[in-house]
C-alpha cells in the first residue's frame, strides 16, 4: 500500500476553532460515581416562527423535537406555539408551570425564537452596555414594543426560582446580535434565517418607544443565578442560523440538545456542555458557537437529585436518521441534456423557492453554494452536480455521527512572520472562508480512543486520506493532542470536511478502504466504509467544516 502525501494533499483546509466562551478549554469528563434519584422535573417549552417581523420555520419543530424528549421525565409540559407566544401568556404560563415546582425540583425552559438587543435601559448595569431581550409573537416596534422580555427581568425570575431551592436549565436557541465573519454567499440571501431582528427596526425608534414603558429591574447579583445552567444557541457577539435536520430546518442547539436528553440516563452536566459545543458547531458548519454557562454542581446528572453522575458512557451503536431527499434548486437555465440527467438524480428533490433549498447550483457560474450560504463547490458542470448531492448527503449523515461525543476539532491559523520561533496566531471562534496560501494547524483533542483516521471530502464529493500512512502509528497518545502542521490553502476553492475518527479497536479495513477511496469521487462509499467500522465497538466522530477562497 503506497503511503499518501502527508497534508498538503488536501490542498484546502479550513474554518475555524470551536468552544464556549464561558466552556473552559480544560473541561474534562466527571468522575464515575453512583447516580443520584431521579428529581421531579417540570418544563416551560416556547417556539415561534410566525412574528409579525420577520418570521422563521424553525422553531416550532424546535419546540416538537425538545417536547418529544422532555415529556417522558417531566411531570408537567407546558406549550407556547407561535401566536400563544405574547408577553402576557408567557407570564402567566411561568407563574403556572414553576408554582408546580417544589424544593429540590428541576425546571426546564426553552425559547426557540428572535432575540435582539438594545442600548442598555440601566447605565452601568450590563458589561457591553446592551440589553438582550427575548422577543414575542405579536412584537412591533411601533404598535407593540413593550412585548419583549429584557435579560434583567429574566434574570430576577430565575433567581426566585433559586431561593424556592429550584435548579434551572435554561436553553435559549434564539440570537442575542452581532455578524457573521463568513459571508453568505449571494445565491442564499433569500434563504438563510437568522434568529434576530438586528437591521428590520430603527434602535432609535424602538428606544423611544419603550421609553414610557415602566424600567427594567437591576439585575440579581451573580451568586442569586448558582442553579442555573444556560444553553445559548451563540455566544452574545454571533447569530444563530436556522439549520436542516431530517429535512426541517431547525436550531442546532436544539436538535443537539435533544438528542442527549433522547439517548436516556441523566448524563453529567459537564459532559452534556462539552457535547452541545462541539455538536453545535458541527451541524452549523463553523457559523455558530454555542455558549454554555453551567451552575454549582455541574459533575451532577441532568435532572438528577444532587449526586455526582458518571462519565458519559462510550458510544457503540450508530444514531438512526431518515434518508430525506436534497432540495435541489436549479439557479439558472440549463440545456436539454442537463435537464434530463437532473431529472435522473436518485434522492433529489427540485425546490423553485431559495429558501426550500439543501443545495443551489447555478449551471452558468458553475457553483454550487449550501443552505447556509456557503460556497462548496466550483466548477461543477451537469456531470458533476451528482457528486455534489452525493457530498451532501454524506456530509449530512456524518453530521449525525459528530452529534454524539466528538472529537474536538480546530483550526490556528500560524503566523508565517514568526514560524521559526514556533509562535501561532489562534483565531477565536473564526469562520471566515481561508485565502490561498494561507498557513493552517489541524488539532484533534478529547480523543477517548487511541486508534485514530483522519479523512476529508472535497467540495467536489471527492475523498482525501489523510491518516495513517504507512509509515505513521495507527494508535496516538490520547493524553495529547493530536495535530498536523503545515496545512497549505490551494484550489481547489469551495468547502471541505475533515473527519477525525477515533475507535477503541484497530481497524486496518478501514484504512484499507479509505485509502482505496482516495481521490475518488465517492464520498458515500467513504461514509459506508467508516460506518462497517463503527460496529465493532466504541468510537467517536468529529467534523470540521472547512472553507477556502482566493487570496
Amino acid at each position: 500500500m503506497t503511503a499518501p502525501p502527508r497534508i498538503p494533499r488536501r490542498d484546502a483546509l479550513l474554518s475555524a476553532l470551536g468552544a464556549a466562551a464561558t466552556l473552559g478549554a480544560g473541561l474534562g469528563a466527571a468522575p464515575a460515581h453512583a447516580q443520584g434519584s431521579t428529581a421531579t422535573v417540570h418544563a416551560l417549552l416556547v417556539g415561534i416562527d410566525n412574528y409579525r417581523l420577520e418570521p422563521l420555520r424553525g422553531c416550532v419543530n424546535d419546540l416538537r423535537l425538545l417536547e418529544r424528549s422532555i415529556r417522558p421525565r417531566a411531570a408537567s409540559v407546558t406549550l407556547l406555539v407561535d401566536r400563544e407566544g405574547t408577553r402576557a401568556n408567557f407570564l402567566r404560563a411561568w407563574r403556572e408551570a414553576t408554582g408546580r415546582c417544589q424544593r429540590g425540583d428541576w425546571f426546564f425552559f426553552s425559547f426557540s425564537g428572535h432575540g435582539a438587543r438594545k442600548p442598555e435601559a440601566i447605565a452601568g448595569s450590563e458589561a457591553d452596555g446592551m440589553d438582550d431581550f427575548l422577543v414575542f409573537w405579536s412584537f412591533h416596534p411601533a404598535e407593540a414594543p413593550t412585548e419583549i422580555l429584557l435579560d434583567n427581568e429574566l434574570e430576577v425570575m430565575l433567581a426566585e426560582l433559586g431561593a424556592r431551592g429550584v435548579t434551572v436549565v435554561f436553553v435559549a436557541d434564539c440570537c442575542h446580535a452581532g455578524t457573521m465573519t463568513r459571508g453568505v454567499h449571494p445565491a442564499a440571501e433569500r434563504q438563510v434565517r437568522l434568529r434576530t431582528l438586528d437591521g428590520a427596526f430603527s434602535v432609535n425608534a424602538l428606544v423611544a418607544s419603550l421609553a414610557s414603558a415602566p424600567p427594567a429591574p437591576r439585575s440579581p447579583p451573580p451568586d442569586a443565578l448558582r442553579h442555573v445552567h444556560l444553553f445559548a444557541g451563540s455566544v452574545e457577539s454571533l447569530p444563530v442560523p436556522e439549520v436542516t435536520f431530517e429535512g426541517r430546518r431547525h436550531g442546532a442547539l436544539s436538535v443537539v440538545f435533544a438528542r442527549a436528553l433522547a439517548s436516556g440516563g441523566a448524563p453529567p452536566l459537564r459532559d452534556l456542555a462539552d457535547q452541545v459545543v462541539r455538536g453545535v458547531r458541527a451541524m452549523g458548519d463553523g457559523r455558530q458557537n454555542a455558549e454554555v454557562t453551567l451552575g454549582e454542581n455541574a459533575t451532577q446528572g441532568l435532572f438528577s437529585r444532587g449526586a455526582t453522575a458518571p462519565a458519559a458512557a462510550a458510544v457503540t451503536s450508530l444514531p438512526v436518521t431518515s434518508d430525506v431527499p436534497v432540495r435541489l434548486r436549479v439557479d439558472g437555465r440549463v440545456a436539454d441534456d442537463a435537464r434530463l440527467a437532473l431529472d435522473r438524480l436518485a434522492g433529489v428533490q427540485r425546490v423553485e423557492r431559495p429558501d426550500e433549498a439543501d443545495l443551489i447550483w447555478n449551471p452558468g457560474s458553475r457553483q454550487v453554494v449550501s443552505g447556509l450560504g456557503d460556497l462548496l463547490a466550483d466548477g461543477v458542470d451537469s456531470a458533476r452536480i451528482a457528486a455534489s448531492v452525493a457530498r451532501f448527503r454524506a456530509v449530512r449523515r456524518l453530521r449525525s455521527l459528530a452529534m454524539e461525543q466528538p472529537p474536538e476539532l480546530r483550526i490556528e491559523r500560524v503566523d508565517q512572520s514568526t514560524r521559526g520561533l514556533a509562535r501561532t496566531a489562534v483565531v477565536q471562534f473564526h469562520n471566515a472562508a481561508h485565502p490561498a496560501g494561507a498557513v493552517l494547524r489541524l488539532t484533534a483533542d478529547r480523543l477517548r480512543h487511541p486508534f485514530f483516521v483522519l479523512f476529508s471530502l472535497a467540495g467536489d464529493g471527492t475523498v482525501q486520506f489523510l491518516y495513517p500512512g504507512t509509515d505513521e502509528p495507527p494508535r496516538i497518545e490520547t493524553a495529547r493532542p493530536f495535530v498536523i502542521n503545515d496545512i497549505i490553502v490551494k484550489q481547489p476553492f469551495g468547502a471541505d470536511h475533515v473527519v477525525a475518527v477515533a475507535l477503541s479497536q484497530p481497524s486496518t479495513t478501514l484504512v484499507r478502504d479509505l485509502n482505496a477511496l482516495h481521490e475518488r469521487p465517492d464520498p458515500q462509499a467513504a461514509v459506508a466504509v467508516l460506518e462497517r467500522a463503527l460496529t465493532g465497538g466504541a468510537w467517536q466522530v468529529g467534523l470540521l467544516g472547512i472553507f477556502t477562497r482566493p487570496a
